[in-house]
């Protein structure tokens, strides 16, 4: 009979937030990301940082490329050249202000309204939480508290007593 022992170290911790998709530990700990759907540990910190890199790498490129074409599209048509008839009746060169200005300001509401949702809203270990509730036959109480800017994930869960969800039964 072969027996298994496996060696954790002292900084191991358990994934939380989906501790039936993961079930693993994980040696220091840092969060769960649903974008890779992995633990973020000390393991593979370097491959989640060299991704973060890459992504900006690429919102970067496709800003260049989006300012190049914008640009281009403004040179061929000749808007910098154009000119308006102001309130007193006069004609004014159109600079980059008035070429720019009705596409900008139209989303700026919806900015503002989701910087808003991201400070004050549920975080997404909420939203995963509450998705998998709706699937478990069992009953649970889920108490959402927006924690502050200051606290991180961990000071929050520490408040709560270690758990997202907790079983009343």
């Amino acid at each position: 009979m072969w027996l298994l022992f496996i060696i954790t170290p002292t900084l191991c911790n358990k994934c939380l937030i989906c501790t039936g998709v993961c079930n693993r530990c994980v040696q220091r700990f840092d969060h769960h990301c649903v974008w890779v759907n992995n633990c973020i540990g000390a393991q593979n910190t370097r491959y989640f940082l060299l991704y973060l890199l890459s992504v900006c790498a690429m919102a970067g490129n496709i800003a260049v490329l989006t300012a190049d074409m914008l640009l281009q599209a403004v040179l061929r048509t000749g808007l910098l050249h154009s000119h308006y008839i102001d309130e007193q009746g006069e004609q004014q060169h159109a600079g980059p202000l008035i070429i720019i200005q009705p596409g900008h300001l139209e989303p700026l509401p919806l900015e503002v309204a989701l910087l808003i949702l991201v400070n004050k809203g549920p975080r997404v270990p909420h939203i995963i939480q509450l998705w998998n509730w709706q699937d478990q036959p069992e009953h649970y109480i889920m108490v959402l508290e927006c924690p502050s800017p200051g606290k991180d994930l961990w000071g929050f869960l520490e408040v709560c007593g270690g758990t997202l969800v907790e079983d009343i039964a």
